[in-house]
């Protein structure tokens, strides 16, 4: 009997071990439910205020956004795979995510695309390559990031030449090659921004990811770059959608309302917005992107002092 009594209690200590004694199953639902609402309605206010003018080349250019997330992020899922002398190259292809993740594809390609090959590697990681995986997983994410980074950069050099070349006010709003550009622009914005916001907070809300070989200090670094992305890829949001508006913006000062909502620093404009019906795409825009900084801001350093903090303790343990 003692020694019965005494295997249930090790299975008992083995399994509270294992998996944590309590959960933030519904804290996690809230998160999504929230957050999709939110983009939902900015991706809302957008169609019916552009629709006249954009009409079907607004789904042209999604699903051009939705072919050229899978390419980036398959491209880059190779690249990290091919140094491993030990992957076969049969199994390129990544599995097949759980349903539940297939409602947040329409919130957010980019974060169903890489969470969907980063599975792969996840799937790897108690097999005896278990450390090529996390370099590979560490590898796939520190190069998505610096590829968002770089096609950040191109768009507002994009964006640039063309306002230059062509003065916005000459623009014509109509014609389906800016249409396209627009949508194009904004999915990827709203999905990065929902991708940066949700992987973020279910990193807060359950702990720092064990997974890959990224060190408090690189998370740092990838929160400072994805904060960077955000500015760029906002400003050229707000100067696409404000000439759906009754008052069209430059780039120059759609650039200054970007960074001045990223550092949660109010501007005359977009405060404004939310008063004027024509302008609601705008002021939703102002709302998901506060919402993106302050995660990043707020949470990214908070895991940063939660791991400087963890790793004193532990040598101080190792010492004593």
């Amino acid at each position: 009997m003692k020694e019965n009594g005494k295997k249930i209690l090790q299975e008992l200590i083995y399994e509270l071990t294992k998996r944590k004694a309590y959960s933030f199953y519904v804290h996690n639902i809230f998160l999504t439910l929230f957050l999709m609402v939110l983009w939902g309605v900015t991706s809302y206010c957008f169609i019916s205020e552009s629709w006249e003018k954009i009409r079907w080349w607004m789904l042209v250019g999604v699903i051009i956004f939705v072919a050229f997330a899978l390419f980036i992020t398959f491209c880059h899922y190779r690249r990290s795979r091919k140094r491993d002398s030990a992957f076969d190259r049969s199994k390129i292809l990544p599995k097949w995510p759980h349903i539940y993740k297939y409602v947040l594809f329409f919130a957010s390609p980019c974060w169903f695309f890489a969470d969907m090959f980063k599975e792969q590697f996840k799937s790897c990681l108690y097999s005896k390559c278990e450390l090529k995986d996390k370099i590979g997983l560490t590898r796939l994410i520190t190069r998505l990031n610096g590829c968002n980074v770089f096609v950040a950069v191109i768009i507002v050099l994009v964006t640039a030449s063309v306002s230059i070349i062509k003065y916005p006010w000459n623009i014509d709003i109509s014609h389906w090659g800016f249409g396209l550009f627009t949508t194009f622009v904004m999915a990827r914005t709203l999905s990065r921004s929902f991708e940066i916001t949700y992987a973020f907070g279910k990193d807060a809300s359950e702990g720092r990811s064990k997974d890959s070989r990224l060190q408090p200090h690189e998370r740092l670094l990838l929160a400072i770059t994805s904060l960077i992305e955000c500015i760029l890829n906002y400003s050229v949001a707000y100067y696409l959608v404000s000439f759906y508006s009754v008052k069209k913006l430059d780039l120059w000062y759609s650039f200054v309302c970007s960074f001045q909502s990223g550092l949660f620093y109010s501007n005359s404009f977009l405060d404004n917005c939310p008063r004027l019906s024509s302008q609601s795409t705008l002021s939703m825009l102002q709302l998901t992107q506060v919402v993106t900084c302050m995660t990043l801001v707020f949470l990214a350093f908070a895991i940063y002092i939660s791991g400087s903090t963890g790793g004193k303790s532990n040598a101080s343990a190792k010492k004593s």
